[in-house]
Protein backbone atom coordinates (compact mmCIF):
# COMPACT_ATOMS: atom_id res chain seq x y z
CA UNK A 1 0.00 0.00 0.00
CA UNK A 2 2.83 2.43 0.87
CA UNK A 3 4.65 1.95 -2.42
CA UNK A 4 5.33 5.04 -4.50
CA UNK A 5 3.02 4.30 -7.45
CA UNK A 6 0.00 3.77 -5.18
CA UNK A 7 0.54 7.08 -3.43
CA UNK A 8 1.23 8.85 -6.72
CA UNK A 9 -2.04 7.62 -8.25
CA UNK A 10 -3.93 8.68 -5.15
CA UNK A 11 -2.23 12.07 -5.35
CA UNK A 12 -3.41 12.52 -8.94
CA UNK A 13 -7.02 12.03 -7.85
CA UNK A 14 -6.67 14.47 -4.95
CA UNK A 15 -4.86 17.01 -7.14
CA UNK A 16 -7.64 16.90 -9.71
CA UNK A 17 -10.13 17.26 -6.87
CA UNK A 18 -8.31 20.39 -5.68
CA UNK A 19 -8.44 21.85 -9.19
CA UNK A 20 -12.17 21.13 -9.43
CA UNK A 21 -12.80 22.64 -5.99
CA UNK A 22 -10.83 25.75 -6.89
CA UNK A 23 -12.80 26.14 -10.11
CA UNK A 24 -16.09 25.76 -8.26
CA UNK A 25 -15.04 28.25 -5.57
CA UNK A 26 -13.96 30.90 -8.08
CA UNK A 27 -16.81 30.31 -10.51
CA UNK A 28 -14.45 29.56 -13.39
CA UNK A 29 -14.52 26.02 -14.85
CA UNK A 30 -11.21 24.19 -14.52
CA UNK A 31 -9.30 24.20 -17.80
CA UNK A 32 -7.53 21.12 -19.12
CA UNK A 33 -3.98 22.51 -18.61
CA UNK A 34 -4.73 23.53 -15.01
CA UNK A 35 -6.26 20.11 -14.29
CA UNK A 36 -3.24 18.24 -15.72
CA UNK A 37 -0.76 20.37 -13.78
CA UNK A 38 -2.75 19.98 -10.56
CA UNK A 39 -2.95 16.21 -11.02
CA UNK A 40 0.81 15.96 -11.48
CA UNK A 41 1.42 18.27 -8.52
CA UNK A 42 -0.78 16.04 -6.40
CA UNK A 43 1.16 12.96 -7.53
CA UNK A 44 4.52 14.47 -6.63
CA UNK A 45 3.43 16.02 -3.35
CA UNK A 46 2.00 12.66 -2.27
CA UNK A 47 5.55 11.29 -2.27
CA UNK A 48 6.91 13.97 0.07
CA UNK A 49 5.33 12.66 3.30
CA UNK A 50 7.71 9.72 3.40
CA UNK A 51 10.78 11.94 3.61
CA UNK A 52 10.58 10.97 7.27
CA UNK A 53 11.68 7.43 6.34
CA UNK A 54 15.32 6.62 5.62
CA UNK A 55 14.56 4.31 2.69
CA UNK A 56 11.51 5.81 0.99
CA UNK A 57 11.17 6.75 -2.68
CA UNK A 58 11.40 10.45 -1.83
CA UNK A 59 14.48 9.97 0.36
CA UNK A 60 16.26 8.01 -2.38
CA UNK A 61 15.11 10.30 -5.18
CA UNK A 62 18.19 12.54 -5.46
CA UNK A 63 21.06 10.80 -3.73
CA UNK A 64 22.90 12.74 -1.04
CA UNK A 65 20.71 15.84 -1.47
CA UNK A 66 17.40 14.11 -0.75
CA UNK A 67 19.02 12.02 1.97
CA UNK A 68 20.13 15.22 3.71
CA UNK A 69 16.61 16.64 3.42
CA UNK A 70 15.24 13.40 4.85
CA UNK A 71 17.61 13.63 7.82
CA UNK A 72 16.41 17.16 8.44
CA UNK A 73 12.76 16.13 8.21
CA UNK A 74 13.31 13.24 10.63
CA UNK A 75 15.14 15.50 13.05
CA UNK A 76 12.29 18.04 12.93
CA UNK A 77 9.66 15.34 13.34
CA UNK A 78 11.42 13.88 16.39
CA UNK A 79 12.01 17.36 17.83
CA UNK A 80 8.33 18.28 17.58
CA UNK A 81 7.39 14.93 19.06
CA UNK A 82 9.78 15.39 21.97
CA UNK A 83 8.33 18.85 22.68
CA UNK A 84 4.68 17.80 22.58
CA UNK A 85 4.50 14.09 23.47
CA UNK A 86 2.89 12.87 26.65
CA UNK A 87 4.17 9.86 28.66
CA UNK A 88 1.45 7.77 27.03
CA UNK A 89 2.71 8.84 23.57
CA UNK A 90 6.30 7.96 24.40
CA UNK A 91 5.29 4.45 25.43
CA UNK A 92 3.90 3.79 21.93
CA UNK A 93 5.82 5.93 19.46
CA UNK A 94 9.23 7.55 18.90
CA UNK A 95 8.20 10.36 16.60
CA UNK A 96 10.00 9.56 13.32
CA UNK A 97 8.22 7.71 10.50
CA UNK A 98 4.50 8.45 10.22
CA UNK A 99 5.00 11.33 12.57
CA UNK A 100 4.88 15.05 11.78
CA UNK A 101 4.65 14.63 8.00
CA UNK A 102 1.56 12.44 8.43
CA UNK A 103 -0.43 14.96 10.45
CA UNK A 104 -3.16 17.28 9.26
CA UNK A 105 -1.05 20.20 10.51
CA UNK A 106 1.40 20.08 7.60
CA UNK A 107 -1.30 20.09 4.91
CA UNK A 108 -2.36 23.77 5.15
CA UNK A 109 1.19 24.74 6.12
CA UNK A 110 2.72 23.42 2.89
CA UNK A 111 -0.23 24.63 0.84
CA UNK A 112 0.12 28.15 2.21
CA UNK A 113 3.89 28.11 1.67
CA UNK A 114 3.69 27.22 -2.02
CA UNK A 115 0.66 29.44 -2.60
CA UNK A 116 2.50 32.39 -1.07
CA UNK A 117 5.75 31.60 -2.88
CA UNK A 118 4.15 31.30 -6.31
CA UNK A 119 1.76 34.18 -5.69
CA UNK A 120 4.55 36.51 -4.58
CA UNK A 121 7.17 35.75 -7.22
CA UNK A 122 5.06 34.45 -10.11
CA UNK A 123 6.62 32.43 -12.91
CA UNK A 124 10.20 32.51 -11.53
CA UNK A 125 8.82 30.54 -8.57
CA UNK A 126 6.21 28.48 -10.42
CA UNK A 127 8.73 26.85 -12.79
CA UNK A 128 11.08 25.48 -10.08
CA UNK A 129 8.09 24.47 -7.97
CA UNK A 130 6.66 22.46 -10.85
CA UNK A 131 10.06 20.91 -11.55
CA UNK A 132 10.66 19.90 -7.93
CA UNK A 133 7.23 18.34 -7.42
CA UNK A 134 7.08 16.75 -10.88
CA UNK A 135 10.49 15.21 -10.21
CA UNK A 136 9.11 13.47 -7.12
CA UNK A 137 6.18 12.27 -9.23
CA UNK A 138 8.31 10.65 -11.93
CA UNK A 139 10.68 9.19 -9.32
CA UNK A 140 7.77 7.14 -8.03
CA UNK A 141 7.58 5.24 -11.30
CA UNK A 142 9.83 2.33 -12.33
CA UNK A 143 12.63 1.88 -13.23
CA UNK A 144 14.15 3.50 -10.18
CA UNK A 145 17.78 3.78 -11.35
CA UNK A 146 17.33 6.79 -13.63
CA UNK A 147 17.56 9.98 -11.54
CA UNK A 148 19.24 12.08 -14.25
CA UNK A 149 16.72 11.04 -16.89
CA UNK A 150 13.91 11.78 -14.45
CA UNK A 151 15.37 15.20 -13.68
CA UNK A 152 15.49 16.11 -17.38
CA UNK A 153 12.02 14.67 -17.94
CA UNK A 154 10.62 16.62 -14.98
CA UNK A 155 12.24 19.82 -16.27
CA UNK A 156 10.61 19.32 -19.66
CA UNK A 157 7.25 18.65 -18.02
CA UNK A 158 7.63 21.74 -15.84
CA UNK A 159 8.52 23.92 -18.83
CA UNK A 160 5.50 22.67 -20.78
CA UNK A 161 3.27 23.04 -17.74
CA UNK A 162 4.46 26.61 -17.16
CA UNK A 163 3.83 27.43 -20.81
CA UNK A 164 0.35 25.88 -20.83
CA UNK A 165 -0.87 27.50 -17.60
CA UNK A 166 -2.80 30.75 -18.08
CA UNK A 167 -0.68 33.78 -17.22
CA UNK A 168 -3.16 34.85 -14.57
CA UNK A 169 -2.88 31.50 -12.75
CA UNK A 170 -3.15 32.09 -9.02
CA UNK A 171 -0.57 30.68 -6.65
CA UNK A 172 -3.53 29.45 -4.61
CA UNK A 173 -4.39 26.69 -7.08
CA UNK A 174 -0.77 25.45 -7.05
CA UNK A 175 -0.67 25.51 -3.26
CA UNK A 176 -4.03 23.74 -3.09
CA UNK A 177 -2.82 20.96 -5.39
CA UNK A 178 0.35 20.44 -3.32
CA UNK A 179 -1.68 20.38 -0.11
CA UNK A 180 -4.14 17.91 -1.66
CA UNK A 181 -1.31 15.57 -2.63
CA UNK A 182 0.14 15.61 0.89
CA UNK A 183 -3.34 15.02 2.30
CA UNK A 184 -3.89 12.07 -0.04
CA UNK A 185 -0.83 10.28 1.33
CA UNK A 186 -1.99 10.76 4.91
CA UNK A 187 -5.52 9.61 4.12
CA UNK A 188 -4.33 6.47 2.32
CA UNK A 189 -1.95 5.60 5.15
CA UNK A 190 -4.84 6.18 7.52
CA UNK A 191 -6.68 3.34 5.83
CA UNK A 192 -4.05 0.84 6.93
CA UNK A 193 -3.84 -0.97 10.25
CA UNK A 194 -0.98 1.34 11.33
CA UNK A 195 -3.06 4.53 11.16
CA UNK A 196 -1.72 8.10 11.29
CA UNK A 197 -1.46 10.77 14.04
CA UNK A 198 -3.70 13.11 12.04
CA UNK A 199 -4.58 15.55 14.84
CA UNK A 200 -1.11 15.75 16.43
CA UNK A 201 0.34 17.70 18.10
CA UNK A 202 -2.63 19.89 19.11
CA UNK A 203 -5.58 17.66 19.92
CA UNK A 204 -5.20 15.63 23.09
CA UNK A 205 -7.32 12.53 23.72
CA UNK A 206 -7.07 10.02 26.56
CA UNK A 207 -3.72 11.37 27.63
CA UNK A 208 -2.23 11.23 24.11
CA UNK A 209 -1.51 13.90 21.52
CA UNK A 210 -0.05 11.47 18.99
CA UNK A 211 -2.91 9.00 19.09
CA UNK A 212 -3.74 7.24 15.85
CA UNK A 213 -6.56 8.02 13.43
CA UNK A 214 -8.07 5.50 11.03
CA UNK A 215 -10.22 6.47 8.06
CA UNK A 216 -11.83 3.06 7.70
CA UNK A 217 -13.74 0.81 10.11
CA UNK A 218 -11.57 -1.82 11.78
CA UNK A 219 -12.95 -4.60 9.57
CA UNK A 220 -11.86 -2.78 6.38
CA UNK A 221 -8.35 -1.74 7.39
CA UNK A 222 -5.49 -3.53 5.70
CA UNK A 223 -1.76 -4.06 6.27
CA UNK A 224 0.48 -1.41 4.74
CA UNK A 225 2.27 -4.01 2.59
CA UNK A 226 -0.90 -5.65 1.21
CA UNK A 227 -0.56 -5.95 -2.58
CA UNK A 228 -4.25 -6.74 -3.01
CA UNK A 229 -5.26 -3.62 -1.09
CA UNK A 230 -2.79 -1.56 -3.15
CA UNK A 231 -4.45 -2.74 -6.36
CA UNK A 232 -7.92 -1.96 -5.03
CA UNK A 233 -6.92 1.50 -3.81
CA UNK A 234 -5.06 2.25 -7.05
CA UNK A 235 -8.08 1.19 -9.12
CA UNK A 236 -10.44 3.35 -7.09
CA UNK A 237 -8.02 6.27 -7.37
CA UNK A 238 -7.89 5.90 -11.16
CA UNK A 239 -11.68 5.85 -11.33
CA UNK A 240 -11.87 8.96 -9.15
CA UNK A 241 -9.22 10.73 -11.23
CA UNK A 242 -11.06 9.99 -14.47
CA UNK A 243 -14.34 11.20 -12.97
CA UNK A 244 -12.70 14.45 -11.78
CA UNK A 245 -11.09 15.20 -15.15
CA UNK A 246 -12.68 18.30 -16.72
CA UNK A 247 -15.84 17.47 -18.62
CA UNK A 248 -15.97 13.77 -17.76
CA UNK A 249 -18.53 13.93 -14.94
CA UNK A 250 -20.98 16.23 -16.79
CA UNK A 251 -20.63 14.04 -19.87
CA UNK A 252 -21.37 10.92 -17.82
CA UNK A 253 -24.47 12.59 -16.37
CA UNK A 254 -25.59 13.54 -19.88
CA UNK A 255 -25.15 9.97 -21.11
CA UNK A 256 -27.10 8.59 -18.14
CA UNK A 257 -29.89 11.08 -18.75
CA UNK A 258 -29.99 10.11 -22.43
CA UNK A 259 -30.18 6.42 -21.51
CA UNK A 260 -33.07 7.03 -19.12
CA UNK A 261 -35.07 8.92 -21.71
CA UNK A 262 -34.91 6.05 -24.17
Amino acid sequence: MCEGPTHAIGGVAFGLGAAAAYGAATGHPTTLPVAVVCGLLGAGAAMANDLDHHNSTATNSAGAASDAISRGVRWLSIAVFDLTATPADRARFRGAHRGLTHTGFVVPLLGAFFAGLCGRFGWPAILPTLWLVFYLAVRGLPPVQKPRVDAVQALGMAAVGTWLLPHDTSGVVIGAAVAAGVLSHTVLDGMTTAGVPFSAPFWKRRGQRWWRWWFLPRCLRFPADSETAARVVSTLSVVAAVALFPGVFPFALHVLAAIRTH
